[in-house]
């Protein structure tokens, strides 16, 4: 299901539809995702645009979710992404998210073993610990951004990465030669 700009505030609608895979939200004034718990067979679930969400807890119990894409929203947290065993792609790109940490608790090896965990975290202007990010140790997809390279370029010294993509530009030019030492697959 895709549903464009709108006036959905509550999902618990949706809460029947539980053979759905795939579900897309853009715009719609919701605060939270409850109502989406019964859609255990969700496997992507991306909402973007939705700057009243500030709650995503309910898509960290959908045990099959693969795909999860919160851009443009005003989450603060995820906490409950380690729970996520069959994740794969991860995007918290220009949301409120300051602690990365629940990605050090997952289990991401199903998606390393796939090729790799894909990651997009742009503009996470409250964040200021990325050391979380080494916990993961091979990345299909890598997006991260912001003048602070110093924050991120030593969590990613030791990950395999296949796509690597910076915004912005690096405060320090010596974090880009670093960064190219450490992966010379990027050049």
């Amino acid at each position: 299901i895709e549903y464009g700009e709108g006036t959905l505030t509550d999902l618990t609608c949706l809460s029947e539809l539980t053979g759905l895979k795939e579900l897309r939200l853009y715009a719609q004034p919701m605060e939270n995702l409850n109502g989406i718990q019964a859609l255990l067979e969700l496997e992507t679930l991306e909402i973007r645009y939705c700057y009243a969400l500030s709650d995503a807890s309910a898509a960290f119990a959908l045990p099959n979710l693969r795909e999860l894409d919160l851009r443009y929203t005003g989450i603060e947290s995820i906490q409950g992404v380690q729970n996520l065993f069959s994740l794969r792609r991860l995007s918290i790109s220009n949301t409120q998210v300051a602690d990365l940490s629940p990605l050090a608790a997952g289990d991401f090896s199903a998606a390393e073993e796939e090729g790799g965990f894909a990651l997009s975290a742009e503009e996470l202007l409250n964040c200021e610990d990325f050391s979380p990010l080494s916990s993961i140790h091979r990345y299909s997809e890598l997006n991260l951004g912001n003048d602070a390279s110093d924050l991120w370029v030593n969590s990613i010294h030791d990950a395999e990465i296949t796509w690597f993509c910076a915004y912005g530009s690096f405060g320090d030019p010596n974090d880009l030669t670093l960064l190219l030492a450490d992966h010379p697959e990027l050049e």
